[in-house]
């Protein structure tokens, strides 16, 4: 099988996109499948410009799509095709055997009402105009919210079905040898740990905004930020007006390797707005406190396997988190079984056999 895919992000650059088509592509090379990757920096075939896409959003990805459909507009060197959040403005060069997958959707952001309102206003408008052009592929999404929101968009595609993202169970389920607290200059006491892109709408301000409340109750507490993104300044300023800022480390990014060390010290995960954060903490055997929105909560029972909180309240989410910090074991008893979760449902290796099945019978078809 030969595979094209096609994507605005590829690792070492870029963040969940480029995480999960990385993953799959690895299990699926084990099947003998010959994969091709074409991104704005590689590695196979580059197209676009990852500066366009960092200074310009939702312009410099119009501009990776437009090269890709001129790029591949006579092309036939493949068996089948995987694309990634696609935005043509034009027709697909990409008829028949193409699986789109939506990671997000700018749609929901503005239903979810995430600043700048205006830019994803207007990003929105595109996107549904761009749907329109690949309303003859296979759709799949990476949570049932995504399918219910692109429903919600208009375009009658040829059908659209949910397939999870994924986690490597091995690498997240092992704790790290010699770590240690020391090592990462943390210290004694509670650990929270919330990891993800610092901007708008990944909502990390609320996670600042309720350390007042866990400080009250457990005051040798930390909360420690990995990441980075446009809200970091304005959310150590945030810190430091609320007066958490001794209290909130801002660790910046850490490559994939050394991310298991903050999982491995951290007492609990925060997940505001969440998607493969959420399955690394599942794996690692971390309890997890997320919001209750809807793809959260197509993977955490509420007291079962993590707690759901009320979204954005900063109050709600606290509470979530000292009822955990107050009960060692329901903490110990809430970590254990998203591990389990994670183990059944979430391996790369089941991940991709779902779409080694998808590829096979759009081949077939």
């Amino acid at each position: 099988m030969k595979l094209l895919i096609c994507a605005s992000e590829y690792p070492p650059y870029g963040s969940g996109i480029g995480n999960v088509i990385y993953n799959v592509i690895v299990q699926l090379r084990k099947k003998g499948v010959e994969c091709t990757v074409c991104s704005p920096t590689g590695p196979d075939i580059r197209l676009g410009s990852k500066e366009l896409i960092k200074k310009f959003g939702i312009l410099g990805l119009l501009y990776f799509w437009y090269r890709v459909s001129r790029f591949f507009k006579e092309t036939n060197d493949y068996d089948v095709v995987w694309i990634q959040n696609p935005l043509f403005l034009t027709e697909s060069p990409f008829k028949k055997k193409c699986l789109a997958t939506m990671h997000y959707t700018y749609f929901g952001d503005v239903k979810r009402k995430v600043n700048p309102r205006i830019y994803y206003l207007f990003a929105s408008k595109i996107e549904k105009f761009c749907m329109k052009k690949i309303r003859n592929n296979t759709i799949s999404c990476v949570s049932q919210q995504l399918c219910k929101e692109m429903s919600e968009i208009g375009t009658d595609f040829k059908s659209c079905k949910s397939i999870l993202n994924g986690v490597d169970i091995e690498k997240f389920s092992t704790r790290p040898r010699g770590t240690t607290r020391e090592d990462l200059k943390i210290g004694s006491g509670y650990v929270l740990l919330c990891v993800g892109r610092l901007a708008p709408n990944k909502f990390v301000n609320v996670v600042v905004k309720s350390m007042p409340d866990i400080l009250k109750r457990h005051k040798n507490t930390k909360l420690l930020i990995v990441g980075d993104g446009p809200q970091k300044n304005y959310l150590m300023n945030l810190a430091k007006e609320i007066g958490t800022s001794r209290s909130t480390l801002f660790c910046g990014i850490q490559s994939n390797d050394i991310i298991q060390n903050y999982y491995a010290v951290a007492d609990i995960v925060i997940c505001p707005y969440s998607g493969l954060v959420l399955f690394e903490a599942m794996a690692a055997g971390k309890p997890i406190v997320a919001f209750d929105l809807e793809w959260h909560s197509e993977v955490i029972t509420n007291l079962k396997n993590g707690i759901l909180v009320e979204s954005k309240n900063e109050h709600a989410l606290a509470q979530g988190i000292i009822q955990l910090l107050d009960n060692a074991e329901l903490k110990r008893n809430l970590g254990r079984d998203a591990q389990k979760y994670a183990i059944k449902y979430l391996d790369w290796r089941i991940i991709s056999q779902r779409y080694f099945e998808e590829f096979d019978a759009l081949i077939k078809d």
